[in-house]
């Protein structure tokens, strides 16, 4: 059973050169939702010893949970659960962010066909979930998505509003010193 949901005009597809990805299969305009991510929250912490008893469960939180705050993470836990939206890719330049802690809405117009993504520098702040090779291909492409990406200046400033609430406050705090 799916346990996110997704706007209709959206369906997976073949990208160039790195397997699946979601498509837009109409037009989405600006601040259109685009999914409301479900899933079961679970500790960092406790990552390690699901690794020992849930091995395939968390493998599926690292390819596609996400933060919620510092210390827990947002994510399916089987295949069985995964709707389009689990097929989401990564990009330097992405076309979706975060509404709030579960809604991913179009940061700008996509078109039909475009590939719906998104920055992980948005939802992520812990090494366990970054990226040694980034295949987004793009012109902003950074090669190399850390854990610590969402730290970047330019990065806040052309995310403002569509990072995790979680790192929000964190980008806030830090000016703020």
């Amino acid at each position: 059973m799916n346990i996110s949901w997704t706007t209709p005009n959206i369906g997976i597809g073949n990208t160039h050169g790195y397997g699946k990805g979601v498509f837009a299969e109409e037009n989405i305009e600006k601040g259109e939702t685009v999914a409301v991510f479900g899933g079961y929250v679970v500790a960092i912490k406790d990552l390690s010893e699901m690794r020992k008893r849930m091995k395939d469960a968390y493998d599926i939180i690292l390819q596609v949970g996400y933060q919620i705050t510092d210390e827990l993470v947002f994510s399916p836990v089987s295949k069985e659960q995964f709707s389009v939206i689990e097929y989401l890719n990564h990009s330097c330049d992405p076309n979706c962010g975060f509404k709030d802690k579960l809604e991913l809405v179009a940061m700008r117009d996509i078109r039909k066909g475009e590939e719906i993504t998104m920055d992980y520098a948005m939802c992520i702040t812990s090494g366990l979930f970054s990226l040694e090779e980034c295949l987004c291909g793009t012109v902003r492409c950074r090669h190399v998505v850390s854990g610590n990406d969402w730290m970047n200046p330019v990065l806040q400033k052309q995310y403002k509003g569509y990072f995790q609430p979680y790192i929000e406050e964190k980008i806030k705090k830090s000016e703020k010193k």
